[in-house]
């Protein structure tokens, strides 16, 4: 589980990331169109209805553009098939039609402000407002990367780096307790061999004091210095049995108690553990 959230906190620091480059680029590429559109103050609206007006602008003067040359042209046509002015009907001639009609028209159609060139103002006009609206788009985009995804990831992000953390100590918490548990058994095995070496030592001792009381009671009885009575002897062959049941019961319940008191500190200390 904790390797899981590992690797879902990796994930996740990588979508982060990669969502804030998206985000620096788009912001670099805003600021290089349009720098003021990213600040708070703003007007989207006024902006858009500004280019739009100037729009439609362009567009009144390619049509009066447009009109007074079909005019000219159409009068011109006119005075050369009838000799006359369509306007006024004054007669006219060749020379006068070159220097009223053809000569403005020629000068119409050069004049930067008519025709091909109005065209093109209007075109640009048109490719600003489109570039506009692309880039209001994107700025909306980036307004709501940074006011909702953005936190939205980072929470998650610190969401899984707290359940890593979490589970991590108490992986951590359960290797302690583990370890704990293996010197507690370390040392209950130490003690149960010493007390398995004292155990061995007190059956000598007493075996020996038993072997040492039975020879003085031969030596005395041989030797005719004094005569037991049938009792006193009796007596020692019972404080003899007892000494043997008080050791082996002694080194039983030592062993016994010792186990019983390991077997409960191994408990609590796996229980205060975890």
């Amino acid at each position: 589980m904790a390797s899981l959230l590992r690797f879902e906190v990796q994930a996740k620091t990588e979508q982060l990331r990669e969502l804030v480059r998206k985000i620096d680029e788009d912001e670099a590429k805003v600021r290089t169109q349009e720098p003021g559109m990213l600040a708070p103050s703003y007007d989207f609206p006024t902006q858009l209805a500004a280019l739009e007006e100037d729009v439609r602008k362009k567009e009144v003067d390619v049509q009066d553009s447009n009109g007074l040359l079909e005019l000219m042209e159409k009068a011109k046509t006119k005075a050369e098939s009838t000799g006359k002015c369509m306007v006024c009907s004054q007669k006219v001639d060749h020379a006068l039609i070159q220097d009223k009609f053809v000569s403005r028209i020629n000068k119409m159609k050069a004049n930067p402000q008519n025709g091909a060139a109005l065209k093109a103002q209007l075109q640009e006009a048109r490719d600003k407002v489109r570039r506009h609206q692309q880039l209001v788009e994107l700025t909306q985009d980036i307004f709501k990367r940074k006011a909702s995804e953005k936190p939205a990831l980072e929470q998650m992000l610190e969401a899984a780096r707290a359940d890593h953390e979490r589970l991590k100590r108490e992986h951590e918490a359960k290797q302690q307790a583990a370890r704990e548990a293996r010197d507690l058994a370390d040392k209950a095995r130490d003690l149960k061999s010493d007390v398995d070496h004292l155990n061995h030592l007190f059956r000598d001792w007493t075996k020996e004091q038993t072997e040492v009381g039975t020879i003085q009671s031969g030596m005395q009885s041989g030797m005719g210095t004094l005569h037991r009575r049938r009792d006193v002897v009796e007596a020692e062959k019972v404080r003899g049995g007892l000494a043997d049941g008080l050791a082996d019961g002694l080194a039983d319940g030592l062993a016994d108690g010792l186990a019983d008191g390991l077997a409960d500190g191994l408990a609590d200390g796996l229980a205060d553990g975890r």
